[in-house]
This record gives C-alpha cells, sequence and structure tokens, in this order.
C-alpha cells in the first residue's frame, strides 16, 4: 500500500513539475518575440501573389494574429492582414506605412511622408497616379491623416497596386492582425 502511495506521489510531482516546465518555457519562448497569444486567434495563411516582394513571396506561410491590435498599438511598417467589404472573405497582407497625424504630400508623382520620400523596403521610390493622388489628399485634414485611418502599402512601387494608392486610406476596422514571418 505505502508503495503505491508513494508511486502515486511521485507520478503527481512529476505531472506538476511538466507542467510548471511547459508554462515557463511558453511564456519565456512568447517574451522572446514580444508577443502575447491570450487575447487572440492565430492562423497560417499562405501568401498569393507577387505585391509584398521581396518581403513575402508568393507561397511563403506566414502566421496571422487575429485581433492582434484590439490589445496593441498599430506600429509603423508592421505587416498586417487586412480585409474589404467587397470581398471580405479575402485576405491581403500590406505594410503599415501612414499612421494618424502623418503628414502626407504628392510631389512630381512621389508620395512624401512626414517631409520625407516614400520608399519601399529595398530602396525604390513609389509612384502614385492623379486618380490615387487625389484618393490620398482629399480626405487630409491639413495634409495630415485623420483619426482611425491608415496608409497601407504594398512593397510593388508601379502605379498597379492595391494598395492605399488604388483604394485610399484603410480604417482601423479593416486591419484584421498583425503578420509575422
Amino acid at each position: 500500500m505505502k508503495k503505491k502511495y508513494f508511486i502515486f506521489l511521485v507520478l503527481i510531482c512529476v505531472l506538476l513539475l511538466l507542467f510548471y516546465l511547459q508554462e515557463k518555457f511558453f511564456q519565456s519562448e512568447n517574451k522572446n518575440q514580444g508577443l502575447s497569444t491570450k487575447n487572440y486567434r492565430i492562423e497560417k495563411k499562405k501568401i498569393s501573389g507577387h505585391s509584398m516582394e521581396p518581403l513575402l513571396k508568393d507561397g511563403e506561410e506566414v502566421t496571422v494574429l487575429f485581433d492582434y491590435y484590439h490589445d496593441n498599438p498599430l506600429a509603423r511598417n508592421d505587416l498586417v492582414s487586412i480585409s474589404f467589404k467587397t470581398q471580405p472573405q479575402k485576405l491581403f497582407v500590406k505594410k503599415l506605412v501612414g499612421l494618424p497625424s502623418d503628414k502626407i504630400e504628392i510631389k512630381e508623382g512621389k508620395i512624401y511622408l512626414n517631409n520625407e520620400l516614400l520608399k519601399n523596403s529595398v530602396g525604390e521610390t513609389y509612384l502614385i497616379s492623379e486618380k490615387g493622388a487625389n484618393l490620398l489628399l482629399k480626405p487630409l485634414n491639413n495634409q495630415r491623416i485623420a483619426d482611425g485611418y491608415f496608409l497601407v502599402l504594398s512593397e510593388t512601387v508601379s502605379l498597379a497596386s492595391f494598395d492605399s494608392r488604388y483604394f485610399g486610406y484603410l480604417e482601423k476596422t479593416h486591419i484584421l492582425g498583425k503578420v509575422i514571418k
């Protein structure tokens, strides 16, 4: 009887130790990434298309942290998952470039953000059409992005990209989550 009781206690201790170590490991792993997984859904998604190259390649798997921005601030250069009313089932990945109160100017078909020429991650200058310029300049108040709106861009600098140059500023409600490579 004593032997069974002793084995039972040892088993309980081992299980508690394993539980403690697993929790400790999980917390330290998330601290290294600066993330907490308590308040959002995590899904793996595949990139479809070339608009985010070279940051993200066609077919590359990424992790989307849905609802991440309910508890965390949006940050410049975050990769974000977005949706649109016209295509609610389709997710797009873009780079968050402009934040509320940022200054936007258009000069000679180029975008300036806070008095700096806007370039993608490899140093190429973004081009903008007259229609795109109107989309970005009309809603500004003293050349500033309004509260609750964001400038999102792909890595493609050409005029044919589906981003804020095509559809204007994005409301926060259309930003679904943070994308991690």
